[in-house]
Parts: structure tokens; sequence; C-alpha cells
């Protein structure tokens, strides 16, 4: 049978059309495809586990999230075995710099800090090893030092820098400061700038910069000479005071199994460092011999209350006593001109507050070396103190060429902020250049939110 031409022509033609059709289809390009949610990549990064969380309400975050992340016991030998670090990130823009917020405490909430407001940044804040949450088990005790807690930053540097191209700055207050400090001698090029707040640089277990700054710096004669008269009053009123802290032992949800006798002298011997760290230094507050034994008893509570010897806090704060006792030392409690009142302890010290057992040896060449450092090529770095702070005696020390800026703020204690600093200029001029940013838009657009840190053994 013959075909028909006519169908023939017809069959070529669809051909044609059908080539020419996917000639064209295959020639144009896919679109790319979606990325991942943030959290999928979150927990795509080795060691990493996140569950997302609301952010802060007053915060300009969109996403938060609270993070696990798998820390080497020992970076030096990976077979050490790991343990979960507490992470809790506030996301912007991936974009935005980052800011690496250092705790040298335990991390229970997501709290954004005034570093992150005023540059409308991401934010980390982490806990630190060995505290809450953050703790390898079974504990041993040898790898709670600087070194391991810079290398645990270092690695949440690494992990989230494949998410977060921007630049990244790290700040901390008080011994957060101190971890962002050590993080930053051991690791110099992980962060373009550090913003340590009150972070003092201690070289021995009973510095003696606190006593001479305590007597010489803080106030005026007056003022101390009451706070010395106000702690004579205290032990030569022992008897009366000490029903008030047995009662107050009794009714509490703490647990008391230190004599109340020592608690009491530990915190009359507490209270001028305590005093000056965390108050205006208004020594009208200082109880005199008009005062009720109530008075006396609320004035201690106050500025060195006797929690801190309580079971429950000796647990949470032993690593730090550890970290004081070992190497980040601390001050002495002076008792010079109450030796013939104390009966309890005739040598106080806060070593009986670290981990029992645990030996401690202390090791001044660790801080030595970051002061050095510190001092001679810590670039990049602002140091904020408070005059008032006792702390601020151990401020870091410079004359070795290091391109930083130190602000001792008059007037202020362990409290000062960046936002309430007389000038902040400084502060603004030095993150600008640094940074190579304006921040005029950020600075005023985004207000800074600080929420108050925990309780804290005195730093």
């Amino acid at each position: 049978m013959k075909s028909n031409p006519v169908n023939r022509h017809l069959l070529f033609f669809l051909i044609a059309i059908s080539l020419c059709g996917c000639s064209k289809k295959a020639t144009e390009p896919n679109p790319p495809p979606e990325p991942a949610d943030l959290l999928v990549r979150l927990n795509s990064l080795p060691g990493v586990a996140a569950t997302e969380i609301d952010p802060p309400s007053e915060s300009f975050h969109t996403r938060a999230f609270e993070i696990e992340v798998a820390q080497p016991i020992d970076h030096n030998n990976p077979a050490s075995g790991t343990f979960n670090q507490r992470v809790y990130l506030s996301h912007f823009d991936e974009d935005a710099p980052m800011v690496m917020r250092t705790s040298g405490y335990a991390e229970w909430r997501n709290r954004v800090g005034e570093v992150c407001g005023i540059l409308t940044a991401n934010q980390l804040h982490i806990s630190h090893r060995y505290m809450g949450t953050s703790i390898p088990y079974p504990v041993d005790w040898q790898y709670l030092t600087v070194a391991q807690a810079a290398a645990d930053h270092h690695r949440i540097v690494e992990l989230f820098k494949e998410i977060y191209t921007g630049q990244w700055v790290s700040t901390g207050r008080s011994k957060g400061g101190q971890a962002a400090l050590f993080h930053r001698r051991f690791y110099p090029d992980d962060v373009a700038i550090t913003i340590a707040m009150v972070a003092p640089i201690v070289f021995d277990t009973e510095d003696t910069r606190f006593e001479t700054y305590l007597s010489e710096v803080v106030s005026d004669e007056a003022c101390r000479e009451k706070i010395r008269q106000f702690q004579t009053l205290c032990l030569q009123e022992r008897d009366n005071l000490l029903p008030y802290l047995d009662y107050y032992a009794d009714t509490s949800s703490l647990t008391f199994s230190m004599s109340m006798d020592s608690v009491l002298e530990f915190s009359v011997l507490e209270f001028p460092f305590a005093f000056f760290q965390s108050s205006p230094g208004n020594c009208d507050d200082v109880p005199d011999e008009t005062s009720t034994y109530l008075e006396m008893f609320e004035a201690l509570m106050t500025f060195s209350g006797i929690d801190l010897f309580s079971v429950e806090y000796i647990q949470y704060y032993g690593p730090v006593y550890y970290q004081i006792y070992t190497e980040i030392g601390y001050y002495r409690l002076v008792d010079d001109h109450l030796l013939d009142l104390m009966e309890a302890l005739p040598d106080p010290t806060y070593s009986c507050l670290a981990p029992a057992g645990v030996e401690l040896v202390y090791h001044p060449e660790v801080l030595q070396d970051i002061g050095q450092w510190l001092s001679t090529q810590g670039d990049s770095i602002i140091y904020v103190y408070g005059v008032m702070d006792p702390w601020s005696a151990a401020a870091v020390e410079f004359g070795g060429g290091a391109n930083a800026l130190l602000i001792m703020e008059p007037g202020a204690n362990h409290s000062v902020e960046i936002q309430t600093l007389s000038d902040p200029t400084p502060v603004y001029e030095k993150l600008e250049t640094w940074l190579g940013i304006d921040l005029q838009t950020s600075a005023q657009a985004r207000p800074a939110i600080e929420y108050d840190d925990p309780g804290v053994p005195r730093m």
C-alpha cells in the first residue's frame, strides 16, 4: 500500500517541532535549589544539635536556637571523649557581624548583650566548660584549664563560620571577659575585635594589688574607715547576729554544712570588696553603732550574702574556685585589723570552696604569659573598667605597644556598660575604624539590650 504523501509530510513536521522543543528545554538552566532551612544547616554541622526556641521579645533577632556542641574533653587527645557545651544562638542575618559572647559560668537561657545591640549582630552566647550542663562525666579536673576553654571557643568559631560570614567580635563580662581574652591569646585571628568588660588579669591567688586598691583608690578614707568599723562591730556583736544567720539558713531552700560562725566571718571579711564592687559606694548605706542588729544583718546579706557558702552554691561554683587556685588567681581576704576577733577562721581562704579532695596547684606562668601578650600583641581589643570596682586593680597593664583601647570610667563599679559611659564615643570610633563600618544607623536604630547576669561569686 502506498503511503499518503500529505500524511508523511505532516509526520515529519510534527517530529521536527518535537525535536526543537526538546532541544530548547535541554538548554534552559535549572533554577537554583532552595537553600536549606537554618535549623537544618545548624544540625548538619559536625557535633551540633540545635533546637529552635523563641527569640527574646525585646530583641530584633528573627530566630533563636538552643544548641549543644560536642566538645573534646581534651582538645589534644581526640580519644578523650566528649561533653556537650551549651550555646544559645540569636539569628539576625548570616552576612551581619557575629558577636561571640563568652561566659565564665553556666548559661540557662538566651540573653542578648549590649555589644550585639550596638552592632545589630547575630550572637552566640556560650556556657563555660565544667559549668551548669556543660560538664564532662566522669569529671577529670586536669582538663579545666584556660587553654582547653580557649580551644572550645576556637572550635565554635570554626563551626559557625561555615554559616555566618560577617565579621566576628568576641565579648564577655568579668570572668566571661577573661574567657574572651584567653581565647584571643591562643587564637588571635579568630575574631576581628574583642571587647572585655571589667575583666581582671590576676597574677596570684592573693594578688596584693587588690589590697592597695581597696585602701588607696576606692572612695575616701572616711568611707573606708567606716567599713572597717562596721566589720569590727559585726564580730563584736557575733552572738547577736548569729541568730539571724541561723534563721535564714533554717528557712531558706539552701543547705548549709559550714558552721554559721565561719559563714559570718567570711561574710564580714568579704564586705569591703563586695560593697565597692556592686554599690555606688555611698557609705551612708553602711551601718554603724546606732544601727539595729537587723540592719547590720541586712547590710551583710545585701552586699556579701551567705548563699555562696551553702552546699548548693559550693557545688555550682566549685569549678570556678578550682580555676582560681590553679590558674586565674584571686585576692586575699584582709583580716589584719580583725585578728583579735576572728574565732572560726584562723587562716581565711576561699580555697575551701574548691572541689573537695582535688589537688590545687597554682600555675602563675599562665596569666603572666597572657598579660604579657595582651600588653605587647593584643591589638584591636577594648577594655572597659569602673574606677570604683576593686577588680580594676587587676586591669590590663599597657606599655608594650599593643594597639588597644583602655577606658577607666570614674565613679562606675563592676556593672559598668558601654552605653552608660560618660563618653562612649571612643568605643564607637574604634569599632568603626577596626571593623570598617558606620555605626550611626545601627547604634541609634538598634538600642542595646542587656539582661542582668546571674549571681556570681564576687566576680
